[in-house]
């Protein structure tokens, strides 16, 4: 008769006496205690990853929009109130705005730097961890692949190429379209044919982090 469950951790410790464990024809096993008792011992139950999603922001180093700035600082703020964690190419502009305003919000969240050079000398001041890569703007595949989701925010030559090894990547790869630049000119399109959806157009921050935590949850059990 089995008259109890026990913890996984008291099956570790019965592992000395293996002639007290008995296999079953299901999960987990039965452990017969010294007066003759059965206990059925199971497998813990799946846990929720822990890991927090990571959104790269690629954006204008200088900016050509007066809106830019504010726009990726609100954004910043509201990735870090969501429970994000921040990757982007950690120097000026955009990069600056929209770590200075994750490190200013409350929140869980660090922020990533990956930066083109071999030293940390050129980084935004707002930065949790620095990561110089000595890659020039070879670096700019590693800002596509850090996050979960990548998102525009103005920007040119540069921030074209991110988008496009993240499309590559297959990272889902949105845009703020207020913001202006070349990002915003490519908002609702896809960048070729072998991808069935297209880089999303976003209108506001809200949206921005609606469509990131949209996104994430649907690759959170791939991680």
């Amino acid at each position: 008769m089995v008259d109890g469950r026990c913890s996984a951790h008291t099956a570790r410790s019965l592992r000395d006496a293996p002639e007290h464990i008995i296999p079953t024809a299901g999960a987990g096993f039965l452990i017969r205690s010294g007066r003759g008792s059965l206990f059925l011992v199971t497998p813990p139950e799946p846990t929720k990853s822990r890991r927090r999603a990571v959104v790269s922001i690629v954006g204008a180093s200088e900016p050509s929009s007066p809106r830019a700035v504010p726009l990726a600082r609100d954004l910043g703020a509201a990735l870090k109130r969501a429970g994000f964690h921040l990757a982007c190419g950690g120097r000026t502009g955009v990069m600056d705005a929209v770590s200075e305003g994750f490190a200013n919000a409350d929140g869980p969240g660090l922020s990533l730097g990956i930066l083109m050079a071999t030293d940390g000398s050129d980084a935004n001041e707002w930065l949790d961890i620095v990561l110089p890569t000595g890659m020039g703007v070879a670096r700019n595949a590693l800002v596509a692949q850090a996050g979960h989701v990548v998102l525009g925010i103005d920007g040119g030559a540069g921030t074209l190429s991110e988008l496009a090894m993240a499309w590559q990547y297959g990272r889902p790869v949105g845009v703020l379209v207020p913001a202006g630049g070349w990002p915003a000119r490519l908002g609702g399109v896809p960048l070729d044919d072998k991808r069935p959806d297209v880089i999303e157009a976003l209108e506001s921050v809200e949206a921005c982090v609606a469509w990131a935590q949209r996104h994430c949850d649907d690759t959170s059990s791939s991680d």
